[in-house]
Formats: C-alpha cells, structure tokens, sequence
C-alpha cells in the first residue's frame, strides 16, 4: 500500500511518548528496586524533562482466511516541551497479500507567529497547514501522578536479574496494563495513531489487558524500552468491527534514545520554501486520502487533488477478461511482454527495489514496480517459466496488480480488457466480465475471480469496496508454470 499517513495520528504518538516518559522514569539512587521505587518520582522527573528523543516501533498482521494485511512503522522522533514541537522521520511498509507498499514519511509540527503549524512529506511532496492542538497535548502538571503510579506499579513484576537492553544493563519489569491505568495511558487518541480506535468503542478501552514490558537503565534510572502486546486486547474488544478477520500481531514499541537533548524543533528552509499551503484541515484531507487509498473508495488523489478520471479504451484493447491485455496510458500490452514493452507506457522499473540482475527461479516469479515521474507506481509480475534459473532482464511480464492508491497522484491509466478500471461499478464490470461462482465478500472487500479452468495462474481478480460497490484494485495474469 504505497500507504502512506495521517498528520493526527503521529501527532498524537508523539504526545503519547512524552507522556511515556513520565510514567515510566525511574526514582534516583538509594533505594531498592521494586517496581513501586522505580515508578514512584515520576512528578520531580518531569520537572526536568525538557526534551526527549526516541523510536517508535509498531508491527500489525491480520488476516480474514483468504487474504493477509501486514503493516509496520519504524519512526525516530524528537520532541520538546516548551514550547510542544516534535519531528518525526522514518517509513511505514504494508503488505497486502504479497504485495509490498510503503513510503517514507516526514512530520515537523511548530510554533510560527503563535500558531500551531504542521508540515507533512508523504511521497516526496510537502505540505503545510495550520492545525489545532487544543486539548490534544500534554501537561505534565495536570496528571494525576500518584494514583496512576500507584496502580501501574502493583500490576508489575521486576525480574530477579538485570537484562541488556539497547547495550544498557536494565532493571526489567513485566506486568498487564488494565482497566482505569490502561485507560489513562491508551486513550482513544493514541489508538487512533495506530489505526486500532475505529475498532475499539471509548467504554470498552479500559476493558483491555495489554501485556507490558519495561525496561530501565541501572545507570541513569531512565526507560530504556517499553514493549506493549496489543494482539489479544485489540482481537478482544475489536470483535464486532473485526469481524471475521483474525489479530495474528500487534505491537507497540518505544526505544528510548536519549533526553534533554534537542534544544528546538528547527524546519528546514528548503522545506518552508517547497511546502505547499494547504487550506482545508491538512489531518482531516490525509486521512480521508488514505482511508481511499487502502480500499475505501476512489476519492480525491493526494498528489493533483482530482478525482480518479475513467480512461477511453483503445480499440486494439481485447473485449474479454482472457485476452491478457492492459492499456498502460495510451499503449496496449498483451501478456507475455517484456519489461521494455512496459517501458514504452511511460513508467519506469524502479531497479532500487527489483535489480535487472536479481535471479529468477526456474518457474517462479518476482514483482517489478513502475513508476511514472509524478509517483503513480503499478506492480507486474515478471515470470520464468523455463527450466534454468534466469536474470530479471531475461524473463517476461506475465500480470499485473493495481490499486486505486497507486494511481493517487493522477496522470496514470490503467485499462483491463473490456475497458474495466478502477471506480467502476461491480454492475458495470459483471455486464462486461459476465458472472462468476469464485466470489468472496468480507466486511470491507468484495473479491470476484474469473478463471481458466485449466490453468491456475491465468485469472483475473476484481475487488470492489464493500460500502461503495467500486472497484479498488485489479489482478490480471496469464502466468505459464
């Protein structure tokens, strides 16, 4: 999925570090290590904790029987307290059923002239919008400290012996986080950072037990690690929204890096100069981007801000699923081609990701991404169906898969046989493809499959988005085995 990210909700992560280092800094020298020491001076430490520098970690995998989702987030983060201001840089990848997307992603959030103005990278572009933080950040002198301390520290364990965290010797405690301490540390925004609070009712978050292990230097009495279990917590209080879908992973990780150390928050003028002003709610227009770009609709494209537009079909375009052609802009492909007919559409293989000298199994395959100059991005599928093992430059293009998000940026047309693309509807496409028995249908997609019956690898797969009843992504290939 080049998936990619919502301002909000990295806005709130990082509210949520900060709020971290409270709860888990550590007590000074001269007493014994028991959890409720180790967790009890929280107040006096963050009367100095001015500034703090981590990495944030998260890994989800879910899956409904027939299909996987993986998403992993690895962010570096600095953010300080006066005034709040905080940078984030790092990458988001998803897989969806072997497919892999992901994006860079950059957050600067500021003062300038006594407004609060966030500045986002997604996908090589950088916008800028004024956004409002009013109740969304954290006041270490409204905590109620001591009853929350008091809680969290009798529901953890500290190991007999230290452990090596990060090259640092670690007092280590273990525990469960649950109900009014889960619900003051979770609340609904941080969830929302991670994509779990649209699963999870406000009532039900302090019914969850989330296993939690932290980790605090002996040196310095600081944290060095928090590690939060979420798979069960989110399969159990999710179970409604989820529906048949399965929670195989969800975690949350902080490494702690240092402190204190960032003095101001400082956006560079190469990126004040580039940042395009943006003036609708900057959080609210990403997040309706992505939520369309992962299969919910084919709505505005992030990069041009149009919608989606259908492309005429080319005449020399076939009329039936199993003729194995594609329009790619105003070039026809029939399957088998080769990655230089591909080229000739006017999208590159991006060769950082897939080598023309990575080696191809004897009867396997490899996906090769193209992309055109503005960022729009297809994957083909590249084919050996010999019986030596050849280099990328020696196979054929045998599939493609493409998705409403890959075509964000506009400019891009992507056409099936029969003129079928992306924002159609499912009726439109089955007056042309004809009905099919190989259908599934979950809570957010619905999947037709058309088939040769005697071959296996030549398909073609439609998904629809289950609210809209459009099509958001497309499979067609003719693969020989």
């Amino acid at each position: 999925m080049k998936q990619g990210r919502d301002g909000r909700r990295f806005r709130r992560a990082g509210v949520f570090l900060m709020a971290a280092v409270v709860l888990f800094a550590a007590v000074g020298c001269g007493k014994k290590a028991t959890p409720q020491n180790l967790l009890a001076d929280m107040q006096e430490n963050a009367k100095d904790m001015k500034a703090v520098e981590a990495t944030l970690k998260m890994g989800m995998s879910m899956s409904d029987g027939s299909s996987k989702m993986e998403m992993g987030i690895d962010i570096d983060m600095e953010s300080t307290m006066d005034p709040q201001e905080l940078h984030m840089d790092g990458e988001i990848k998803i897989n969806i059923s072997g497919l892999d997307m992901g994006t860079d992603i950059e957050v600067y959030q500021v003062k300038e002239d006594s407004e609060d103005i966030m500045y986002i990278n997604l996908m090589n572009e950088w916008m800028r919008s004024k956004t409002d933080t009013a109740g969304q950040t954290f006041d270490f002198k409204d905590m109620d400290t001591m009853k929350s301390l008091a809680k969290l520290a009798d529901q953890f364990e500290l190991a007999e012996k230290p452990v090596e965290v990060e090259g640092k010797e670690c007092f280590e405690l273990t525990g469960v986080i649950t109900g009014d301490i889960f619900k003051d540390v979770m609340n609904k925004d941080f969830l929302d950072s991670f994509g779990v609070g649209e699963l999870i009712d406000e009532d039900d978050i302090a019914k969850m037990e989330v296993p939690c292990t932290i980790d605090i230097s002996r040196e310095d009495i600081l944290p060095v690690r928090m590690y939060m279990d979420m798979k069960d917590a989110v399969g159990a209080v999710g179970g409604n929204e989820l529906g048949d879908v399965t929670v195989d992973e969800y975690y949350m990780e902080i490494l702690y890096t240092s402190f204190n150390k960032t003095d101001k928050i400082e956006v560079p003028a190469n990126v004040k100069e580039s940042a395009t002003n943006v003036t609708e709610d900057l959080e609210d227009a990403l997040e309706e981007d992505l939520e369309n770009g992962l299969g919910g609709g084919t709505g505005a494209s992030l990069g041009s801000g149009e919608p989606l537009q259908r492309a005429d079909q080319s005449t020399e375009l076939g009329a039936t699923w199993d003729s194995y052609t594609v329009e790619i802009n105003d070039k026809v492909l029939t399957f088998p081609c080769t990655i230089a007919d591909v080229e000739e559409a006017g999208i590159k293989l991006d060769t950082d990701y897939t080598p023309l000298d990575t080696v191809v199994s004897a009867g396997d395959y490899e996906l090769g991404f193209f992309m055109d100059d503005k960022g729009n991005e297809v994957a083909f599928e590249i084919s050996n169906s010999g019986s030596a093992d050849l280099p990328l430059n020696e196979c054929l293009v045998t599939g493609i898969t493409i998705g409403d998000y890959d075509l964000s940026y506009g400019g891009l047309t992507v056409v099936l046989p029969g003129g079928v693309q992306v924002g159609m509807t499912k009726e439109e496409v089955l007056a042309i493809y004809g009905e099919t028995e190989d259908v599934y249908e979950g809570e957010t997609q619905h999947m037709y499959t058309w088939s040769d019956p005697n071959d296996f690898y030549k398909y073609c797969e439609i998904d629809f988005d289950a609210s809209t009843g459009k099509v958001v992504s497309m499979v067609l290939t003719c693969t020989e085995f």
